[in-house]
């Protein structure tokens, strides 16, 4: 899993902004230890990288149980087609993924997974060919594959 993967480019930005500001402030800390100043400025201006480090790591955390939960959600309807729960909680969950920068092909079959699963098997097309464009031997399920040769037979006309 890449370690930008679902982050916008301005909360990565923010990522190495916030550790360039961190390395800053530490020289400054030392340059300030060495010199026997006082340490009652620098030490709160720590503080700001750090939150500016924190806050894309807690949104990339987000962003892997999103992925979790809805791998979990796909499961759950392969089981029980019929679980009209589990597929509202998938129509709720997929938004959120499909926004997101930066995925990787693992989670581009994972949203195309969810497209098989809610019958949208055109949209599914378009993630997997978009994650055979970025990794050409990406793992897409057997199952999904089936369907997906399906739903293009059917749109030709093929019997």
């Amino acid at each position: 899993m890449n370690l930008f993967e679902g982050l916008k480019i301005f909360e990565i930005i923010m990522m190495f902004l916030g550790i360039l500001l961190f390395l800053v402030l530490l020289f400054i800390l030392v340059y300030y230890v060495l010199q026997n100043r006082p340490l009652k400025y620098v030490l709160p201006s720590l503080i700001f990288p750090i939150v500016m480090i924190g806050f894309p790591a807690i949104k990339k955390f987000q962003f892997g149980n999103n992925v979790i939960e809805m791998r979990e959600t796909i499961a759950a309807l392969e089981e029980n087609p019929e679980d009209s729960e589990a597929l509202e909680e998938l129509e709720k969950q997929l938004p959120r993924l499909e926004q997101s920068e930066n995925l990787q092909p693992r989670t581009l079959v994972t949203i195309a997974q969810a497209h098989v699963a809610r019958g949208d098997t055109a949209a599914a097309i378009t993630y997997v060919d978009s994650a055979l464009e970025l990794e050409p031997d990406v793992e897409v399920p057997m199952a999904d594959w089936v369907e997906i040769v399906r739903a293009q037979m059917k749109q030709r006309n093929i019997p």
